[in-house]
């Protein structure tokens, strides 16, 4: 039950939540943001099979699941280790466990509102798509401002520091990751060029 209300009171007083958070976090278990994070995958697949065809290119024919669910994930938890990074760096107050908390409990919008709307779509034609999009964007929006907040009062940043930090964050996770991409593209090819040695040393062999 006060999970339960923290959640609530993430939606409608996040300053007295993070507060909250931010003072009890060795009191909240594990599985509190596991749960949320495993709610959230769940909406996401589910609204995969429930949103209404003219209202989305996906569907469940088309869809790669495991695609949808890494496509939630990394950049979700990529951003979570960016920002940690970021704020442990730049004078930041919370721990990692805190930052999975905020990241988790910010989801809130979007794991209580995903499925309903989902649901709608049914009743929906192609000429309200307009309309379905707000509400979307809505939704992801109303999660990013909470994001935000909560990066910016658990931390005690001002504005300006959290929008900078933010985007240094971004800026981190882009460049880890065209890091990875540029040195999985190397080993790539190093490997075929030594696949390729390999194949040309076993054919000199065998006509000699």
């Amino acid at each position: 039950m006060y999970y339960l209300k923290l959640g609530l009171m993430i939606l409608f007083e996040p300053q007295q939540a993070f507060t909250l958070i931010k003072r009890h976090r060795k009191a909240i278990p594990v599985w509190v943001p596991v749960s949320l994070l495993l709610l959230c995958l769940v909406v996401r697949i589910a609204s995969i099979y429930l949103t209404h065809f003219p209202m989305s290119a996906q569907t469940p024919e088309n869809t790669n699941l495991a695609e949808s669910v890494l496509g939630l994930i990394v950049p979700l938890f990529s951003f979570m280790g960016g920002i940690y990074l970021v704020t442990s760096i730049r004078d930041g107050e919370t721990t990692f466990y805190e930052t999975l908390l905020a990241v988790s409990y910010s989801l809130l919008p979007y794991i209580l509102l995903g499925l309903p709307l989902a649901l709608f779509t049914r009743l929906m034609s192609a000429n309200e798509m307009s309309l379905y999009q707000t509400v979307q964007f809505a939704i992801l929006l109303w999660c990013g401002i909470l994001l935000f907040y909560s990066i910016m009062h658990m931390n005690s940043y001002t504005f300006a520091q959290t929008v900078f930090n933010c985007l240094l964050a971004v800026f981190a996770v882009l460049f880890i990751w065209a890091v990875l991409v540029l040195l999985f593209i190397l080993s790539e090819k190093l490997i075929n060029f030594f696949a390729e040695v390999i194949n040309e040393y076993r054919l000199l062999g065998k006509t000699y």
